[in-house]
């Protein structure tokens, strides 16, 4: 198994992987022809990581990729669990920019989501969508009614294009009306007027209906954003502009369209028109882009990273005093540790974690020395009980019980039916 970052000699490779899987792989598709493979942060770019295995030639056989895109969506296909669960493993440790979105087959998505630790997220769209293809050669004739025309969505004032579009991302994609909607907006239509792949369907002059293609290939087209007004709704406009912009289609060789939806309206009129239900997509978008951050580990007590934190947390209650850890120690002629123990003060009392006699230098009273040195220095902190925990099998509770200590409370529940004492002692 091999993982890594996709290069321009990889691009052949990665487009006979995905040929066989395009209906759910469109977006990957459309913007690895419009932007190739290498990320320079561009509009469509993205970071391509492909799962290699090898084959029985001891070829490296291509089985899934994930990429994250220029706009912070991250999209994916992989052959089988395992290689989509080490892809997105991979993701995690690699990725330096905010994820907007997660977008793909359904079950593949809901996984993505789940492990880039994104499921308890706030989403303004995270949708089971059905997934829908028509064969374009089956597509009828449609004749235009002499009241309507289809003009290019370039020839339609631009504020129409804007208002309608925020209208569709507030009510489809769950978007905030705020300004950065405007400015999300604008700049959709300044890339999707270059691309001439957007209609509007005229009623007696006036822009009733709003059809576009969002990705595109040479035999086929993926549908999206289909839009008509509340005003204009229930007339059929939608379905008679998407009919005739896809027969537009099949008279210039494009043989495939896809789409999906969760709307029963829209559902209904893409069935009237031929389309037919073959999967599931999935539709997150988050509604405020996230970094991810990976959780670090260590078994190893960094003391900086402690000091931090422990700065963190006072600075949080000032009132209450300051919070900080010890330790003691006593050491023989070679400065090796033959007794110790360390803690915390914290707010008022001085909690003693872990105590520790070299067995040879037991029962010569180092423990209690330890533990004098310990409740001194609380009282000198300001700290009015100390305490302590010891495990049943360790044989410690009477000790700190000749110490002046009690037994709080016993709590069960711990390897091999042992049990924790927390002890007080009030200094």
């Amino acid at each position: 198994m091999n993982i890594r970052l996709l290069k321009s000699q990889d691009t052949h490779v990665l487009e006979e992987y995905l040929a066989p899987h395009k209906v759910e792989c469109m977006f990957i598709c459309s913007n690895l022809k419009a932007a190739g493979i290498l990320y320079k942060g561009v509009d469509f770019e993205g970071e391509y990581f492909g799962y290699f295995d090898k084959h029985d030639d001891h070829l490296e056989q291509l089985l899934g990729v994930i990429v994250h895109y220029w706009n912070g969506n991250v999209m994916m296909h992989a052959e089988g669990h395992e290689v989509l669960e080490q892809l997105i493993l991979h993701l995690k440790k690699n990725i330096s920019r905010p994820v907007a979105g997660i977008l793909g087959p359904n079950i593949q998505t809901e996984h993505v989501i789940k492990k880039l630790g994104l499921s308890e997220s706030s989403f303004s769209i995270n949708s089971n969508e059905g997934l829908y293809e028509i064969n374009l050669e089956a597509l009828n004739e449609l004749s235009m009614p002499t009241a309507m025309n289809v003009v290019s969505a370039q020839d339609v004032p631009k504020n129409i294009l804007i208002e309608w579009m925020k209208s569709y991302d507030i009510e489809a994609l769950g978007a905030l009306n705020d300004e950065n909607l405007e400015k999300q907006v604008q700049e959709h239509w300044n890339l999707r007027l270059q691309k001439n792949d957007s209609w509007v369907l005229l009623l007696d002059g006036t822009p009733v209906a709003l059809n576009a293609f969002n990705a595109r290939l040479a035999d086929a087209v993926q549908v999206g954003p289909v839009w008509t007004p509340p005003e204009y709704r229930n007339k059929g406009f939608a379905r008679l502009l998407l009919a005739y912009t896809l027969h537009q289609e099949k008279l210039k060789g494009t043989k495939q369209a896809i789409l999906f939806t969760d709307n029963p309206a829209a559902i209904k009129a893409y069935l009237a028109i031929g389309f037919k239900k073959i999967g599931n997509y999935r539709l997150a978008l988050l509604e405020k882009p996230i970094q991810l951050q990976e959780i670090e580990f260590t078994i190893s007590q960094i003391a900086t990273d402690i000091d931090f934190l422990t700065q963190k947390i006072n600075q949080e209650t000032p009132e209450f005093g300051e919070a900080h850890p010890f330790v003691f120690s006593i050491r023989d002629e070679k400065s090796k540790i033959i007794a110790g123990c360390n803690g915390s003060v914290i707010f008022g009392s001085i909690y003693t974690d872990q105590l520790w006699v070299h067995p040879d230098y037991r029962k010569n009273g180092l423990g209690h020395k330890l533990m004098n040195s310990v409740h001194d220095y609380g009282r000198k902190s300001g700290c009015s009980m100390a305490t302590a925990c010891t495990m049943s099998f360790q044989g410690t509770k009477s000790f700190y019980e000749k110490l002046g200590y009690v037994s709080d409370f016993e709590r069960p529940g711990y390897t091999q039916n042992s049990s924790c004492y927390f002890m007080r002692k009030w200094l």
